[in-house]
């Protein structure tokens, strides 16, 4: 048989038998449309646990070593300026990174009390209400403040909660102490740093905002409570603190780290020692790591995705094993004409040959089609080498296929 009665043996049976190819390109194109879609729910679990570390917030909370309370704490500077410094050193040794560079949101609240100095007079030591208290905090949902603040604050025009962010002396007070306030908007305080303390200073504070709660408390920024205390007392504490990992990946990491200087919760309230310090022998205060959320999310989704890739090499041969059988099925639609082809004379090279070119001109019409459908419906880049892969197993399923029929081995495939 020469090319030319080859190819004109090739371009009628095409047409005599259209639905035939027609749905083997549909078929190799749901397999691989089936395969791409299997294969981006196992990138998509992957990014959902990437999400989850990006999206889902990790607390670090102080508390006492029992666990049972994390306010008015009087955690010393040193300890607070883990979190907020720039630089960190451990044992003498300067650290390459910062402690604070593994949290940020960090919120802070520092208690002093005032009393307020309508006269302008120079304040003395005396003993304070305990209710009258200068609340120093980084920002509205620092720790231990939420009860009070959790009524609505009416700012001032021109003014927000990113105040509470500064050292200026502004401040947030109730509407009893609001009607006592100046033209100006300002009041005058007596500040102490206890309530019984010896030792006063006079503090003007523009308001800002006014909270509607029961309490005579007012809010100010926490460094401006800060400076207040050191003039008084020469150091700071903070009543709590509470911050957020930066980046929860980083999790284990940092939890090393803060094993250092902070304890897990122990419920007997009993501290444990502390071995790499070379000034405390007990820990003092406990690290409250809620990352309940994070854990249950990851574990769910860890679980799927080792599910996924458990079955994604039995998968891929299923498919590639289809591909093989959906080949043979074609040779399959076509054995009376393959017997009389043979009874005919034409060799087992010719007739390979015409399936060779019908194989080759439809098997590639629906792997791009395939992949077109899974680009353009679903925005999946498709796997070249599954393609191919689908493509040399539909074509190597035909040959044995059609050797089989042709010697006379009928099923042997099938």
């Amino acid at each position: 048989m020469s090319i030319n009665a080859l190819i004109l043996y090739v371009n009628k049976n095409i047409h005599r038998r259209i639905h035939v190819y027609l749905i083997l390109c549909l078929f190799i194109a749901a397999l691989l449309a089936a395969w791409s879609l299997f294969v981006r729910a196992i990138d998509q679990k992957r990014q959902d646990i990437q999400d989850a570390y990006e999206t889902i917030p990790v607390y670090i909370i102080l508390s006492n070593i029992a666990g049972t309370r994390t306010d008015g704490l009087e955690i010393p500077d040193y300890w607070v300026e883990y979190f907020i410094s720039e630089s960190y050193s451990y044992q003498g040794f300067e650290q390459d990174r910062a402690f604070s560079s593994y949290v940020e949101n960090v919120q802070i609240k520092t208690t002093l009390y005032y009393k307020l100095n309508l006269s302008g007079a120079e304040p003395a030591g005396e003993a304070l209400p305990v209710n009258q208290k200068l609340i120093g905090i980084t920002g509205m949902s620092a720790a231990g403040a939420g009860e009070a603040l959790s009524a609505k604050v009416d700012f001032l025009p021109g003014y927000d909660e990113s105040f509470l962010g500064s050292d200026e002396h502004v401040c947030i007070v109730s509407e009893k102490t609001a009607a006592m306030m100046n033209e100006d908007n300002s009041i005058h305080l007596a500040i102490q740093a206890s309530p019984v303390g010896d030792k006063a200073l006079v503090l003007s504070l523009n308001v800002i905002g006014i909270h509607h709660s029961d309490d005579d408390f007012i809010y100010c920024p926490w460094q401006l409570a800060v400076d207040c205390q050191i003039a008084l007392e020469g150091h700071y504490t903070a009543d709590s603190l509470r911050a957020t990992v930066r980046d929860n990946t980083e999790l284990s990491e940092f939890c090393q780290i803060l094993s250092r200087h902070f304890c897990a919760v122990t419920p007997s309230g009993k501290a444990p020692e502390m071995h790499d310090s070379p000034v405390l022998t007990h820990y003092a205060y406990a690290a409250i790591i809620q990352d309940e959320e994070l854990n249950r999310s990851l574990q769910d989704l860890n679980k799927s995705l080792r599910m996924l890739e458990l079955i994604r090499t039995p998968l891929l041969i299923v498919v590639i094993l289809l591909g093989a059988c959906m080949g043979a099925l074609f040779v399959h639609s076509q054995e009376g004409d393959l017997k009389t082809a043979r009874m005919l004379g034409t060799s087992t090279i010719q007739i390979l040959s015409i399936l060779g070119i019908e194989l080759l001109g439809w098997l590639p019409l629906g792997l791009l089609l395939g992949m077109g459908l899974v680009s353009a419906a679903w925005k999946i880049n498709v796997q070249i080498l599954v393609a191919i892969g689908i493509g040399i197993s539909t074509l190597l399923g035909s040959i044995v296929c059609c050797l089989t029929q042709i010697d006379g081995k009928r099923g042997a495939f099938i």
